[in-house]
């Protein structure tokens, strides 16, 4: 017990916690159900809680309900693109210092430029590895580079 009879919790006992709760939660936004799956299981796997929208039209909604910890964009999705969200989300108090991580194909220097631009944290383009994408969400979680 520490202090007032307060329950003191050792690094390692939250991170199994965490763990167990399914860790910090990345959303993913993403209009190719077969790209979602994909990220969504290397995610899982490392120990991520997911959730999934399929398109961008759904993505604001989704953002006010979830309050995700990570957000993972497409920029090329009918209806609202990756780059709109993601100037919402620059724009508004409670998100704007969500990170965002774009994963798409859009690999020319002035796409990577224009998401940039636009608020993302992090610029991914497909394919990826899990290692890679794994490695990014813990890069912007934690900038400084300490353990998640």
């Amino acid at each position: 017990m520490g202090f007032d009879g307060a329950a003191v919790y050792s690094v390692s006992v939250v991170k199994v916690w965490m763990e167990a709760m399914g860790g910090p939660t990345v959303m993913i936004v993403e209009d190719d159900p077969g790209t979602a799956a994909m990220f969504e299981l290397m995610l899982s796997r490392a120990g991520y809680r997911t959730v999934v929208v399929h398109g961008g039209s759904m993505a604001i909604n989704a953002l006010m309900r979830e309050r995700p910890d990570v957000l993972l964009l497409d920029i090329m999705m009918p209806g609202v693109s990756g780059l709109e969200i993601c100037r919402y989300v620059r724009r508004e108090p409670d998100f704007m210092d969500l990170p965002v991580l774009m994963v798409t194909a859009k690999s020319l220097p002035d796409d990577l430029q224009a998401g940039m631009d636009a608020g993302a944290t992090l610029y991914l383009v497909k394919p990826v590895s899990k290692s890679q994408l794994v490695e990014a969400v813990e890069q912007v979680l934690n900038p400084g580079g300490g353990a998640r």
